[in-house]
């Protein structure tokens, strides 16, 4: 009698939190019922992973994926799929590559040059994962209330040397 794979927790989520540059090993938690064997194939955010993709290698029979300097970019869901003629079974996997605060200048420049009286908009220029917290301070007092500002907003506009509205840019 030919038999289905099986997974064993296959609807219990696997989340796994690395910093980049990291290792981690995923097990593709297939259960052998008997003959035939199963195929096994990986998938990261749906796409079939069948070509070595960079930092990413593959145990022998496929049970292992290694996962080798991670970066950002393999934050995602991985996906093992065993199938044979009977049918299939699979097990998904929430990976989420942390990367430490970094300075980003492509939006907001770091020096300005004005005259008295102009307006301007000063940004914050930092990513990382997750996106890191800004607190806003002039002469060493905090100016906008922590919290205040906008989920992704990095930067306040200065109007006669007064802090006005926070906006959204980055």
């Amino acid at each position: 009698m030919i038999s289905a794979p099986e997974m064993r927790d296959p609807d219990r989520d696997e989340n796994f939190a690395l910093s980049s540059g990291e290792t981690l090993i995923l097990q593709c938690p297939v259960i052998v019922n008997g003959p035939p064997n199963s195929e096994i194939r990986w998938f990261f955010n749906d796409a079939e992973l069948a070509t070595k993709k960079e930092g990413i290698t593959f145990s022998d029979d496929k049970r292992r994926l290694k996962l080798e300097g991670a970066k950002d970019s393999h934050s995602g869901v991985f996906k093992c799929l065993a199938e044979n003629m009977a049918g299939d079974a699979e097990k998904q996997f929430h990976v989420n590559v942390m990367t430490a605060p970094f300075r980003d200048e492509s939006v907001w420049p770091r020096e300005l040059r004005l005259t008295e009286g102009q307006q301007v908009e000063i940004g914050c220029p930092v990513g990382g994962t997750p996106t890191p917290s800004i607190v806003w301070l002039l002469n060493t007092h905090q100016v906008l209330e922590k919290g205040a500002e906008e989920a992704n907003g990095k930067g306040v506009k200065l109007e006669n040397g007064k802090v006005g509205q926070k906006i959204g840019k980055g």
